[in-house]
């Protein structure tokens, strides 16, 4: 991939070796070019879907990062309130509604919200989120969005468990997770239809608490 971790395209093979892949996991998924999380989000989810652990070609990481890493907030939004962070399923949910909760009359791309999920991340896709920021642009959808002042959020109830087969079982030190999801996106001239999108998530025991090393959705 290049330097930007948005251009990475998220490749789902949930097998039932995943719970192994989320423990090794370095790098970001769920992140695309250009506009495609919009792509990504325009079909509601299956009623059914296959579990697929989140992973993605690191073929075009560089050798270095940008010399100046990113600053990430030491603190959780204020709307996602407390997270029990010995559960998967909170800190999962919690993640989940982070990342895809974008507010373009703030943000410069959707980097920006990864970036807040940083509490809840893996050291590792922690640190790659710092080092290497977008140098693409964030796509037409995005411009659109910007365009409107629209505000997506993903509400509590705007995550639930997804249609699992053949997910693999919990182990003391990793799990995965499939979620539907859906962007409430508000506009000052009034709402726009919902957002849907099946994410991926995984997850590894840092300590006694969880956090997430993966994330991909479609």
């Amino acid at each position: 991939m290049s330097r930007n971790p948005e251009t990475m395209t998220p490749k789902f093979s949930w097998t039932a070796s995943a719970a192994v892949l989320a423990g090794a996991a370095l790098v970001v998924a769920g992140c695309s070019s250009g506009g495609s999380d919009h792509e990504q989000t325009t079909t509601p989810p299956a009623s059914t879907t296959s579990f697929v652990t989140p992973t993605e070609t690191t073929s075009r990481v560089p050798a270095t990062p940008p010399s100046t890493p990113l600053t990430a907030p030491a603190a959780l939004p204020a709307e996602i309130g407390p997270v029990d962070q010995a559960s998967v399923d909170a800190v999962a949910a919690a993640v989940a509604r982070i990342w895809y909760g974008w507010d373009t009359t703030r943000d410069l791309t959707q980097h920006d919200a990864k970036l807040r999920a940083v509490p809840l991340l893996e050291p590792r896709l922690a640190q790659l989120l710092r080092d290497y920021p977008p140098i693409a642009g964030p796509g037409a959808d995005w411009l659109d969005l910007t365009a409107r002042s629209a505000v997506l959020t993903v509400p509590a109830d705007g995550v639930r468990p997804g249609v699992e087969a053949g997910a693999p079982a919990d182990t003391a030190t990793s799990a995965v997770r499939l979620l539907e999801v859906t962007q409430k996106v508000n506009t000052p001239t009034g709402p726009m239809p919902d957002r849907h999108l099946v994410v991926g998530i995984a997850l590894v025991k840092v300590g006694a608490e969880w956090r997430v090393s993966q994330v991909g959705s479609r």
